[in-house]
């Protein structure tokens, strides 16, 4: 959302009417000091100047005064992070690493959590933050403690528990492109050991473009978001708690970058020239998807003595009711898809034991070990393609013999080609994890840590279809009605199960010159899980093997000033084995097919500051 203006900050706080933020009473006093953020990029709470990772972390006060309000936000305030969205689909890149890939099948490589819960569907993530205690981006892989899927790095997002006294906020929002947004939190306490916080939150805007096939779009076609989030916390005893979270998201989004789609695959254009890269286009369709994400989790903390528990269960939803897209992005209708019953879902449940002040040896040595368990089913029940014979009657060579035979003589008539498809990705992985900081020394820190994981992955509904040439083009209501009365089989696809085992090793030094200064390196591995391509017209679903991240990082870490500037720097190279692309390949039997694209090598440098 572009040049975002405050309209109203509205904050009630423990009896008094209206309170002043707290980020403007500090500055108002006179406050020299760099603020320090605990994080718990290690498992354990610490100061992000004291661990051997870098790492972009920031207070909910902080993010406020900056106008950060969502997670795509994030690329304005940390170096290296991008945001993209790909037909509802969230595509992020930190350090130059992620993926394009926007299918159910694709993991992303920058792992995103909420109160340490891992959101694996990439669909719907631009989510707005809401109340937050503080967010964590942190830098390269993390397979060793955040697993699979964090290649690139994880970004962590903490939100407020509930106050002690009764608080609140309304915010109003609003931008060009017709951009409006609004947020209303509640602290909730009910007892001294009971509360709730309440977050709600809604926001709209126009299009970036406008197709001059349709003219302006009508504003069913506009981009919307909605949502709430609800966090129950109960201490029962000191040594207990447990904390419960659900929330709700529902958006519509056009992906204004989607329907601006320049190069089509030629077979689709027969003829034409292809769009220029502006706000304009000729599609036949407006396009676009309604995405909904549910998320429910349960956290227990016990503290019985020499060693801390934390167990976390969480179910997370996401389903996209309705997606089509103009594929060829003409006014010519060559080439349409549509899906009704895309989704993704995942339970998640961890253990995690950490060492605390009370454990043996803690003066020396500092620990957390954990179990992790992930199931996860995703894909398409069905999709359809629809293709214009006329533009690609000379391109029938390219088509495989199953279907050439059969749709010859259909591809030569006016009448167009619908195909149908499906394919679930399932999902089991197991891993055991363990790391360790031991402190040779007032000034020497050495960590080392290792993770094992075993996964499972299958796929199943895996067919093709095509509607009955006299159908002609059914209704979307014939596809999103689960009807499959004008369907013809040609094919039911079967691939056996990938199982891959891994091991995800780190070790990282740090050396403290002064109470002020760190210096640190470290060396460590990640993994984006093997895969299949689910959208297969013409051939058995093929398998994508796993990408391997492997990186090295020399950086540092200062407080300078008296605490009034904080710099921090690194150097890095990592390598990538097994790089996982998209390419829209419909020719090649697939709306969007992923490859393996061999070894990527990536070296860099950052640096940032805060100067107070």
């Amino acid at each position: 959302m572009n040049y975002l203006y405050r309209m109203m900050a509205l904050a009630i706080g423990g009896g008094a009417a209206v309170s002043i933020p707290t980020s403007v009473l500090a500055a108002g006093q006179g406050s020299r000091l760099i603020e320090e953020v605990m994080v718990t990029a290690q498992k354990r709470e610490e100061d992000s100047q004291d661990i051997p990772i870098m790492i972009s972390a920031f207070s909910g006060e902080k993010l406020d005064a900056m106008g950060v309000g969502s997670t795509a936000d994030l690329q304005k305030i940390t170096p290296g992070l991008t945001f993209t969205y790909a037909y509802g689909y969230t595509v992020i890149y930190l350090r130059g690493i992620g993926t394009d890939a926007f299918l159910p099948n694709a993991d992303p490589s920058i792992a995103t959590y909420i109160d340490g819960i891992n959101i694996g569907p990439s669909q719907g993530k631009q989510d707005t933050l809401g109340a937050v205690k503080r967010v964590e981006v942190l830098k390269g892989p993390q397979g060793t403690l955040f697993g699979r899927n964090a290649t690139g790095g994880a970004i962590s997002i903490i939100t407020e528990d509930p106050p002690e006294e009764f608080t609140g906020y309304l915010k109003t929002e609003i931008g060009n492109y017709n951009a409006k947004a609004s947020q209303l939190y509640l602290g909730l306490p009910v007892t001294d050991t009971l509360g709730f916080t309440v977050s709600l939150f809604n926001s709209s805007q126009d299009l970036y473009g406008r197709n001059e096939v349709f003219g302006e779009p009508g504003p069913m076609r506009d981009e919307f978001a909605e949502g709430a989030r609800v966090k129950m916390r109960w201490d029962p005893w000191d040594s207990f708690s447990m904390t419960l979270i659900a929330s709700y998201g529902n958006q519509f989004t056009s992906n204004s970058l989607s329907q601006e789609n320049t190069r089509p695959a030629p077979v689709l254009m027969s003829g034409t020239e292809p769009d220029e890269l502006d706000r304009v286009w000729h599609n036949n369709d407006l396009g676009g998807n309604s995405t909904m994400n549910e998320l429910y989790g349960a956290i227990f903390e016990w503290h019985p003595g020499p060693v801390d528990v934390k167990f976390i269960y969480s179910e997370n939803y996401a389903n996209v009711d309705e997606a089509h897209y103009d594929l060829d992005s003409t006014e010519l209708a060559e080439a349409f898809f549509y899906s009704a019953d895309q989704f993704n879902d995942q339970k998640t449940y961890e253990l995690q034991v950490l060492s605390n002040e009370d454990t043996w040896l803690s003066e020396d040595l500092q620990w957390v070990a954990g179990l992790y368990r992930l199931e996860g089913e995703g894909g398409f029940g069905s999709l359809y393609l629809t293709i214009n014979p006329v533009g690609l009657a000379f391109n029938l060579v390219g088509l495989p013999d199953l279907l050439a035979p059969l749709l010859g003589p259909v591809f030569n008539s006016v009448t167009d080609v619908v195909l149908g498809n499906g394919g679930i990705l399932t999902t089991e992985s197991n891993s055991a994890y363990a790391q360790a900081t031991w402190f040779t020394t007032d000034w020497f820190n050495v960590t080392a840590g290792v993770r094992y994981q075993e996964e499972v992955r299958g796929i199943t509904n895996s067919y093709l279809d095509v509607v009955l040439p006299t159908a002609g083009d059914p209704p979307n209501e014939y596809y999103k009605s689960g009807d499959r009365s004008q369907n013809i089989r040609i094919s039911d696809f079967e691939a056996p199960d990938l199982e891959e085992k891994t091991v995800s090793p780190r070790i990282a030094i740090q050396f403290f010159p002064s109470d002020n200064l760190q210096i640190f390196a470290s060396a460590q591995r990640g993994y984006k899980s093997p895969t299949y391509n689910i959208v297969n017209f013409f051939t058995n679903p093929d398998p994508v093997d796993k990408e391997e991240a492997t990186a090295f990082e020399l950086g540092f870490k200062s407080d300078l000033f008296d605490s009034t500037l904080r710099l921090n720097g690194a150097i890095f190279k990592t390598k990538i084995e097994g790089l996982l692309t998209a390419l829209v390949a419909i020719p090649s039997g697939g709306i969007v097919s992923f490859k393996n694209a061999g070894t990527a090598e990536i070296e860099g440098a950052e640096i940032d500051f805060q100067w107070k």
